[in-house]
């Protein structure tokens, strides 16, 4: 069990080829999940990968509720990376 804890994703990120684009978050009422959304917050920071995230809005937990919440600030994260890597900036 400690080896699989301690083999995660953020492990096998290359440190000179990080994703440039990351973003994600999670209700912090979400029981099943803010704790691993939050322990992902801090070994990403403990890399030094950028990413960006939100793990504070709430919107009722895991739910279509939350999703639409979040719906417009995850589209706007994407649309914002897009005109950046193709040079047109806003």
């Amino acid at each position: 069990m400690e080896a699989a804890r301690q083999d995660t994703a953020t492990l096998h990120v290359h440190p000179l080829n990080w994703p440039r684009n990351t973003w994600f978050c999670c209700d912090p009422v979400d029981v099943r999940w803010h704790e691993s959304a939050d322990r992902l917050r801090m070994k990403m920071a403990a890399l030094g990968i950028p990413f960006q995230h939100d793990l504070e809005t709430s919107g009722g937990g895991h739910s279509f509720s939350y999703y639409g919440k979040m719906a417009p600030t995850a589209i706007g994260f994407i649309a914002n990376q897009l005109k950046h890597e193709s040079g047109c900036e806003l």
